[in-house]
């Protein structure tokens, strides 16, 4: 079974999920530092996604010699 990879958009609502349970009241501070953690590598595969969609519309230049 293929699973296709989140959007960007996705990304970032689940960075922002996890970062709002790492403020909760109470919450050991490992427990809160993992999701921050996990908030931030979240952001990152967002931002990542980002450019690879910029790459994947870029189109290369036509070569005088043909395809």
């Amino acid at each position: 079974m293929h699973r296709s990879l989140p959007s960007a958009a996705e990304c970032r609502a689940l960075a922002r999920a996890f970062n709002g349970k790492a403020t909760e009241a109470g919450l050991p501070a490992r427990t809160a530092t993992i999701l921050k953690s996990i908030s931030r590598s979240l952001s990152a595969l967002a931002s990542q996604l980002e450019m690879l969609g910029d790459t994947a519309a870029a189109k290369p230049p036509m070569s005088p010699h043909g395809p």
